[in-house]
């Protein structure tokens, strides 16, 4: 069999192709680590600021609760109901909705279950 190579000492190794590609490897996956790095950054950014806007509009809405609340204790008062309104139903019992009656402009409870004619205004 004869040799392939006569003089295989001499023969050259392409190593410079295959060190540029370990290379080109490493900056590929320091780029990958560095926009990981980054987007985990600007997502707990985003979710510090989301809590913080959170935290602002929830004080903010139990204040208006509280005034809403004050302000709906006030409109429930016993003038605005029919005299001996709300009864619950006498021996029947179980009124807990109500309806305005709008001749008179009072209140009276009634069952939630109760059927009533209404009109919406657009």
């Amino acid at each position: 069999m004869e040799p392939i190579y006569a003089n295989p000492e001499n023969t050259k190794h392409n190593d410079k192709y295959q060190t540029d590609f370990k290379r080109t490897e490493k900056r590929r996956h320091g780029a990958v680590v560095l926009c990981l790095g980054l987007l985990t950054v600007f997502l707990l950014a985003g979710l510090i600021g989301l809590s913080v806007h959170n935290h602002k509009s929830t004080r903010g809405a139990s204040a208006e609760f509280s005034t809403m609340k004050t302000n709906l204790t006030e409109l429930l008062q016993e003038q605005y109901w029919e005299q001996q309104e709300p009864n619950n139903g006498g021996i029947h019992g179980n009124e807990d909705c109500s309806q305005i009656r709008a001749q008179k402009g009072v209140w009276n409870d009634l069952p939630c279950g109760a059927s009533l004619l209404w009109i919406c205004e657009l």
